[in-house]
């Protein structure tokens, strides 16, 4: 405990850092105070003990600030984790929504598309009109005068616009296949589930809002560390405990 609540001390204030050497140097202070901390219990007990009343009243001072300073580190690393993650998962599924509502609509637009046959095969029509000997008398559909010329050159453009739908389509099909992989991958990251599972759950259960239990969460965690840390050693240590006597 006493390391983990080092670690994360040091990790918290070194991320506060303007450079690199500033961020090590407030994390190190951290760590040794974490360390000092966890030693102080021991030090205020032997002062009591030798009736050092001023040394025992200064170590618990220092112990009380020291372990304050602590928990508000621990809060602020169980903070930062907690909200990046639940931002992340958010940001996911804001993603998801977003790539479901543009494949919705490029799928509407395809829907919408009139009738229409494959591009290479209209494509081949066209190149079958252009070997026309019409092609050329027209300069291209350029200058259709006669009415035989004037059908010709429709229905060129007719398989001209019908081209451009066939290859709107293929677009849109390619992008939809596109949105779709993309669909996949974000539910497979989690995408439309809950951001914070444990914090609806008790949220539920408690009827309290969500930021409150989020809140209360953080600090549970906090405080697990911190007594831990605290005091841990000291208790499990039982060196205030006196031996058995021999029978």
């Amino acid at each position: 405990m006493c390391a983990v609540s080092g670690a994360m001390n040091y990790l918290f204030m070194a991320s506060l850092g303007k450079t690199p050497l500033e961020g090590q140097i407030l994390g190190a202070a951290s760590a040794a105070a974490d360390v000092l901390k966890a030693l102080l219990p021991f030090f205020i007990a032997w002062s009591w003990a030798a009736k050092r009343t001023v040394a025992a009243v200064s170590g618990t001072l220092a112990f009380l600030f020291f372990a304050a300073f602590s928990f508000l580190s621990a809060i602020g690393f169980a903070a930062d984790n907690r909200g990046t993650l639940v931002d992340a998962r958010e940001g996911i599924s804001q993603a998801y929504t977003r790539v479901q509502r543009s494949l919705g609509e490029a799928e509407t637009s395809r829907n919408a598309l009139p009738a229409h046959r494959p591009a290479t095969v209209v494509t081949e029509e066209i190149g079958a009109h252009r070997q026309n000997r019409r092609w050329n008398a027209t300069k291209e559909c350029a200058n259709a005068t006669e009415g035989e010329s004037r059908a010709f050159c429709a229905e060129y453009f007719r398989l001209r616009s019908e081209l451009a739908i066939a290859q709107e389509s293929e677009r849109l099909s390619d992008q939809i296949a596109t949105l779709q992989a993309e669909s996949a991958t974000l539910r497979g990251d989690g995408a439309g589930q809950d951001s914070d599972p444990q914090t609806s759950l008790l949220s539920r259960i408690t009827g309290q809002k969500p930021e409150p239990v989020r809140l209360a969460l953080t600090i549970a965690v906090a405080l697990l560390v911190e007594i831990g840390a605290s005091l841990g050693l000291f208790l499990a240590s039982g060196h205030l405990a006196r031996p058995v006597s021999a029978p």
